[in-house]
């Protein structure tokens, strides 16, 4: 949000399609290999389909478009891998809409003097010292970072269910108290 007020985009007007299509074609000129392989989107530009003013991208080289479903299908199945939630969330008036700005500008500024630190690493070094954790350092490089990341969220998912239970065979947790229900499973929930 903060960099789309400094270039005069309001946040919560611009829909992810179209920031999208305004981003994407910046980044296809690096290495896109790790989403779409071999090809080459170097060339792929924002389009308006004339007749129905459809949006897209298009890559003349590949003869490859990428409409609003591609993208959707696309954001959908990196926050899959990834284990993110798609945020959605809107200020109720413009007052909000400026503080939420001053304070993710501020966050900024502030994350920017910091070290840079490897959430990745954080957590491949918490779970290959744990006992529950099948890999060792080498191994975990070869997972996907889908595999990577559901072995970690199930194993988020045992602690919770074994801490739970402990409490409740100790009688320091009645069940019946409990708002989220999905601790009383080790089977992760969907």
């Amino acid at each position: 949000m903060v960099q789309l007020d400094d270039i005069g985009i309001d946040f919560t007007t611009i829909t992810d399609f179209d920031l999208f299509i305004r981003i994407f074609p910046v980044y296809a000129k690096d290495d896109m290999s790790i989403l779409f392989g071999d090809i080459d989107l170097s060339d792929m530009e924002g389009y308006i389909d004339k007749r129905d003013n459809r949006k897209f991208l298009y890559s003349p080289q590949n003869d490859l478009q990428i409409d609003e479903y591609t993208y959707l299908t696309i954001a959908q199945w990196i926050r899959k891998i990834n284990i993110l939630k798609r945020v959605n969330k809107q200020p109720g008036n413009d007052k909000a809409k400026e503080y939420l700005i001053e304070k993710n500008r501020r966050k900024q500024k502030r994350l920017a003097r910091k070290k840079w630190e490897s959430e990745l690493e954080k957590l491949v070094i918490a779970l290959v010292n744990r006992k529950d954790f099948k890999y060792n350092y080498e191994e975990t490089m070869d997972l996907s970072i889908y595999k990577f990341y559901q072995s970690f969220k199930q194993i988020q998912t045992n602690i919770n269910f074994e801490n739970t239970m402990r409490g409740v065979y100790a009688g320091t947790l009645d069940t019946k108290k409990l708002t989220d229900k999905s601790c009383l499973s080790w089977i992760p929930v969907k």
